[in-house]
């Protein structure tokens, strides 16, 4: 009888029989040869990452050797499973890093809601085949490859639990070797699952940590907003100001971190400072709402309103009297330690401007006495 011996040569080098040859004991049929994984890791030159080349020789009934032409496919030889070196998870919705890189400035939690699609991004370092990809405990069926980059995508319904979505993934390249199981990003980015709405807590005019009437500076606008939220966080806060409450005439809704202290001109409308009583009465009201990580938005809370006061008491046609008897002034007392004096109420409130009668009052807030000892005219 003939029979067929496999060679195998691993990078280029020697020719070597590999398992047993197959007795030929018929014509026109076509064989096959099964060499075994043994066998085949225990060949002289086989080694991670060696390519593996095949041919055969043939002896037929009468002795005569022929050896058949080398394979056209070479084979690689892969025992290592696939490595994931890049991944990333990120939500998608309108208040999401893709339309707000400026509020996450590199910050790693992101938040989903009800119906917002969360991603899973990786890059391994070879070929791998589609994996299974869980994401909050359910398997997706979205993936995606364009070139090395994957991406699972999965939308959150509401059998989810709010909290931290996990997910995890264990890729296989093409030979089938599996990889580590995957359950954390390289970037330490992660995705709150929240459906709950953040709350404000205030909103002081004119200045961060208290809530103030008046203002004396047109130029600047300040407001401190303050509110929170117990998932994914606050992105933003938005305010707007109007001459009404929960009105945006004067400057339209805009985010801000929360403090808001910028050129009032830089946001108004008519690109003017706020307009001073001065000029015309005006009470201001600002208004501020809250958006969590999420997108969920909060309730908005409504300031109380101030003005814009550049005006100064007048102080015309009043009268400060020095001495005890405010009908008979002396120049002198007998009394030396103590000194009484009185004086006239200064006005505040022009007579040519016309105030609505809910405003606030433009009130003297104190007053500065000056004593002079003459001649030493000491303060």
């Amino acid at each position: 009888d003939g029979a067929v011996q496999v060679l195998v040569s691993f990078n280029g080098g020697d020719t070597l029989e590999i398992g047993d040859p197959l007795t030929i004991d018929s014509v026109n049929t076509d064989e096959t040869v099964i060499i075994s994984r043994f066998n085949f890791e225990n060949s002289q030159g086989f080694a991670q990452g060696a390519t593996a080349l095949f041919t055969a020789r043939i002896n037929d009934f009468a002795g005569y050797t022929t050896i058949g032409t080398a394979s056209i496919d070479q084979l690689q030889i892969d025992q290592m499973g696939p490595v994931i070196d890049s991944i990333a998870v990120e939500s998608h919705h309108d208040f999401g890093i893709q339309f707000f890189p400026q509020y996450y400035q590199g910050a790693s939690i992101h938040g989903a809601k009800l119906g917002d699609s969360i991603s899973i991004i990786f890059r391994p370092l070879e070929e791998i085949r589609t994996p299974f990809v869980s994401i909050a405990g359910d398997t997706t069926n979205n993936i995606n490859q364009i070139g090395n980059i994957w991406t699972a995508t999965r939308t959150m319904d509401s059998s989810d639990v709010e909290g931290l979505v996990t997910f995890n993934f264990t890729p296989q390249d093409l030979a089938g070797n599996p990889g580590e199981t995957s359950t954390q990003t390289t970037n330490g980015s992660r995705v709150i699952y929240d459906n709950t709405v953040p709350f404000m807590n205030y909103i002081n005019e004119c200045n961060f940590s208290e809530d103030k009437d008046y203002t004396s500076d047109i130029d600047t606008l300040r407001l401190g907003l303050g509110g929170g939220d117990l998932l994914s966080g606050i992105l933003h806060f938005k305010f707007c100001l109007g001459k009404s409450s929960g009105s945006n005439l004067t400057i339209n809704w805009t985010p801000t971190d929360g403090n808001v202290d910028t050129l009032a001109k830089e946001l108004t409308f008519n690109l003017s400072p706020l307009d001073p009583t001065v000029n015309q009465y005006h009470t201001y009201f600002a208004s501020a709402y809250a958006i969590d990580r999420a997108g969920n938005v909060s309730e908005t809370i409504f300031g109380d309103g101030f003005i814009a006061d550049t005006t100064a008491p007048d102080a015309t046609g009043k009268y400060i009297y020095d001495g005890f008897d405010k009908n008979d002034e002396l120049d002198w007392t007998r009394d030396s330690t103590s000194l009484n004096v009185s004086w006239d109420s200064f006005n505040d409130n022009p007579t040519d401007i016309p105030y609505p009668s809910d405003s606030i009052p433009l009130l003297v807030e104190s007053y500065e006495l000056s004593i002079l000892d003459e001649p030493d005219t000491v303060k």
